[in-house]
């Protein structure tokens, strides 16, 4: 219907053709701006978790973990996990303008980072759980 439309406009209106070279400019120009914008708008994605290294699972839950104004990062002592958490640290403090101190082995701290004792091949050696 639209090709018949297109060709009708052509044949009518042949009498004046400067009249119907613009008019039919205007048509292709809004046919091809309503085209796009309709495959523009018209796709809905879904949006996951962005966490980069990406995670090999992530499980959404409800609710929320709102961090204290006093922030405990707890890590094993080591010099790779003491480098890893100062910087996590200092990150978070920047970010957040809140207190942030780290601490060995504190099973009551708001963050805990700590290494796998053995390699899970389900997760890789840089996977992280």
């Amino acid at each position: 219907k639209l090709i018949l439309f297109f060709v009708n406009l052509q044949i009518t209106n042949q009498s004046n053709n400067k009249f119907n070279s613009f008019t039919m400019k205007k048509f292709i120009l809004l046919f091809t701006l309503s085209v796009f914008g309709l495959l523009t708008f018209g796709q809905q994605v879904e949006r996951g978790i962005s966490i980069i290294p990406e995670p090999v699972s992530v499980v959404k839950k409800g609710g929320y973990y709102v961090l204290p104004d006093n922030i405990v990062i707890s890590a094993p002592a080591g010099d790779e996990m003491s480098f890893i958490s100062e910087h996590l640290a200092e990150k978070l403090s920047t970010a957040l303008g809140k207190k942030v101190t780290v601490r060995n082995n504190v099973a009551s701290a708001d963050i805990v980072l700590t290494v796998n004792a053995k390699t899970d091949t389900k997760i890789g050696n840089e996977g992280y759980t």
